[in-house]
Order: C-alpha cells, then structure tokens, then sequence
C-alpha cells in the first residue's frame, strides 16, 4: 500500500479502456477476421493465461505450429464480435 502525499486527490482508480487505436498510426494492422482467413491455425492469447500456455503447448507438442497473435484489448473486442466473448485462448482450424 502507497499511501498518497499531503494534499493528493484521491479516489478510484480510472477503468476507462481507449475504443480506437491511436491516431496518426501510418498502417493498419490486419483485423482479427482477415488474420483467422489468413492463417490455416491461428491461436489469440495472452502471455499471462496459464490455458493459453497449456493450449500452445499442447499445440506444438501434437507437431502443430499455429500463428500466435497476443490478444490486446482492440484484440478482444473484434473477438468479442466475431466468437461473443473475449476469453482467451480462442483457436481457429481451417
């Protein structure tokens, strides 16, 4: 626990997630659904999920070697649309 200087503002923290990615970027990363129709095993994760782990490894240990995107917020939300959820891991198969 940090406790505040003297005089410090307090209350609860900001949850407030941006909803666009940040401007002035000079290209636009694929979205989700151009990645999953461009990969014939695509897997979207994060790098702290202990079921993320598991399934990547799981993966590779069945000789398969999936293109491995790590699940950001923006990520997320474009799963959420696609699948109707954000977990992770998410894996598609062609």
């Amino acid at each position: 626990f940090c406790p505040s200087p003297p005089g410090a503002l307090r209350g609860p923290p900001s949850r407030t997630a941006p909803f666009s990615p940040p401007p002035g970027s000079a290209t636009m990363a694929p979205t989700v659904k151009e990645q999953i129709e461009g990969a014939d095993m695509i897997a979207f994760v994060t790098s702290t999920c202990p079921f993320c782990i598991k399934a990547l490894a799981a993966l590779k240990e069945a000789g398969f070697e999936p293109t491995v995107v790590q699940a950001d917020y923006f990520v997320k939300k474009e799963l959420s649309e696609i699948a109707g959820s954000t977990s992770v891991p998410k894996v598609w198969v062609k």
